[in-house]
């Protein structure tokens, strides 16, 4: 029993699972829970009118209870089994069972849902536990227990990923117990109800449960307790998730105080408050501040742990990773070559293949593609050999890279190669319509278009359209993309009343949700105006090349190359539709 005792104690810790801490020390004669200790002894009496059953079934539990408290699972397990089977079958000749014998019944087949998930029988123990739940539900007092057999059942479910099942047990036992002012087992049971909401993407909602474990704790512990100090940090990832990049940031400031409070400003668990401030501040547009964070976080972590160690290692993976989002391709090679030789050094092969996938990524902002491909050639070569271990980059995102370097070196063919090999591991994991496959079939239509096979990318574009459409519904603002590109397709075919047909669909898709002063408007106004140039519709062509005009200054100024080109256009058209005005208006505003 001592084992299983730990295990509760850890357990509430760690994750949601808080099985049967009831059943501290199940005794057939003398149970240990309070609400067993009041029925027991006229259990037994109202027994004697069955002769040696209570002698059969008292002796059951016994060597149940034995074999239990010596670990003996399997025997353990029988003995609480035939002890079912004599309840039961002798329960079935009443019409009504007595309430000693229901509550009874219900306690072992509690014990023994406990015993089962410890052993790792999840199946039996989810049964054991629905039975438990509705032998406690006939009884009146044991809505504790019910509220309890609730919780276990929504956490085997949230464990066999049944998120949705595992919510509807979860919440009718955080309803219970917040009836039953249970402050202790309402926490365990939001806890785990924002764990299971984070998993199926409903993140405001794990938000909202962490935020009332935080109240209960604050409340039963005072503010400046580790706990209180570690829901702090799981509310801020959750809001980070939900993108309340201010509040996390604040929830982890509020770690951050409590434990330097705690443990002191250089303990290593200061270190991870640090570096989550860092992604906050980042995702909010503060490089700077997300720069420093990083930095302090990893000296605390170089002092506490040593260079060498995994913290460190990931520390220097995420300072590159800032410098790679801010441009700063320079010195997020110089970091992701530090993480390279830690990793290199202290055997860490495990992060080997995505350092040199990240590397590979530089190499190519800095137009080196030679020596990204030199790069993936050699994390893909690391990740071949670990094939089967949930590690990134996935194979399929080194495929989908190595596509993409060969696009920026025009080589097309082999482009066009991986990428293929990339949407087909896509597919199998993620179906045609997730993102990722969606993302790929874009860019192999942009690759078959270079090749000149207009009927293929047409074929994967409408592809790329239709999961868009499935996935996102017909008005999202992203399928504006993929009808740009469909546009740019029957423009090259000569097609251009279907090109403009499609640029229109755009437009219009783009300004529900994107700027009007946008770059990407620029870009399809710039090829609207073309097309309507070749239908020799100069009026709806000058109007697209004012509009792209219009852009492009509020954006980059008159200096912009495609500034340059657009007045170029403009300068013919106004002459050839006699808009003389227009074009000394032009001249005026641009001089020349």
């Amino acid at each position: 029993m001592q084992k299983f005792q730990r295990f509760i104690s850890l357990a509430s810790k760690q994750n949601p699972k808080f099985l049967s801490p009831s059943f501290q020390g199940f005794q057939a004669s003398n149970f240990q829970c309070p609400q067993q200790k009041a029925w027991s002894s006229s259990f037994f009496r109202n027994w004697d009118q069955y002769g040696n059953r209570v002698e059969t079934v008292s002796h059951f539990l016994q060597m149940a209870n034995e074999l239990d408290g010596r670990n003996d699972v399997p025997g353990a397990l029988q003995y609480y089994t035939k002890a079912l089977e004599n309840l039961t079958r002798y329960s079935t000749l009443q019409s009504i069972l007595p309430s000693h014998e229901v509550s009874l019944i219900a306690h072992i087949y509690m014990r023994k849902g406990s015993i089962e998930y410890q052993e790792g029988k999840n199946q039996e123990a989810l049964l054991s536990f629905q039975k438990a739940r509705d032998f406690f539900a006939q009884c009146s007092g044991m809505e504790l227990l019910t509220a309890e057999c609730f919780a276990n059942i929504g956490s085997l479910h949230l464990e066999l990923g049944n998120c949705e099942t595992a919510i509807k047990n979860l919440q009718m036992s955080y309803y219970m117990y917040e009836m039953r002012k249970s402050e202790e087992y309402v926490v365990k049971t939001a806890h785990a109800l924002s764990l299971a909401f984070s998993k199926i993407g409903c993140h405001e909602e794990s938000v909202q449960y962490l935020k009332k474990c935080i109240q209960i704790k604050v409340k039963l512990l005072g503010e400046k307790h580790k706990d209180c100090a570690n829901f702090y940090m799981q509310a801020g990832e959750a809001m980070m998730s939900a993108k309340r990049y201010k509040e996390a940031l604040e929830s982890f400031k509020k770690a951050l105080q409590i434990k330097v409070e705690l443990v002191g400003p250089k303990h290593p668990d200061i270190s991870k408050c640090y570096s989550q401030m860092g992604f906050a501040y980042s995702a909010l547009g503060k490089s700077e501040d997300a720069l420093q964070s990083f930095m302090t976080s990893l000296w605390i972590k170089q002092k506490s742990l040593g260079n060498g160690s995994k913290a460190v290692l990931e520390e220097h993976i995420n300072i590159g990773n800032l410098h790679f989002k801010i441009g700063a391709f320079e010195k997020a090679l110089e970091s992701f070559e530090t993480a390279l030789k830690i990793c290199n050094k202290s055997k860490m092969f495990e992060r080997s293949a995505f350092i040199h996938y990240k590397l590979g990524s530089v190499y190519l902002k800095l137009d080196e593609p030679n020596a990204a491909i030199k790069r993936l050639e050699e994390g893909l070569k690391i990740k071949n050999k670990r094939l089967g271990l949930d590690e990134e980059p996935s194979l399929a995102e080194f495929y989908e890279m190595f596509g993409l370097t060969y696009f920026n070196m025009r080589k097309f063919d082999k482009a066009k190669q991986f990428y293929t090999d990339s949407l087909r591991i896509y597919i199998q994991e993620n179906g045609k319509e997730s993102e990722e496959a969606i993302r790929l079939y874009t860019s192999l239509g942009l690759t078959e278009s270079f090749l000149n096979n207009h009927e293929l990318s047409m074929e994967n574009y409408e592809h790329a359209l239709k999961g868009q459409i499935a996935a996102l519904g017909e008005k999202h603002y992203k399928l504006g993309y993929t009808y740009h590109h469909i546009a740019n397709l029957y423009y090259e075919k000569k097609n251009f009343e279907k090109a403009v047909e499609f640029y229109n669909k755009a437009i219009d898709s783009l300004a529900g949700e994107v700027n009007s002063d946008n770059v990407d408007f620029m870009e399809i106004h710039i090829d609207t105006a073309f097309a309507f140039r070749e239908m020799k519709k100069f009026e709806e062509a000058i109007q697209n090349f004012e509009q792209a005009m219009h852009i492009a200054i509020q954006n980059f100024g008159i200096g912009y190359y495609k500034v340059t080109k657009i007045k170029k256009e403009l300068q013919i058209l106004y002459k050839k539709e006699g808009k003389f005005e227009q074009l000394e208006k032009l001249q005026r505003l641009l001089g020349f």
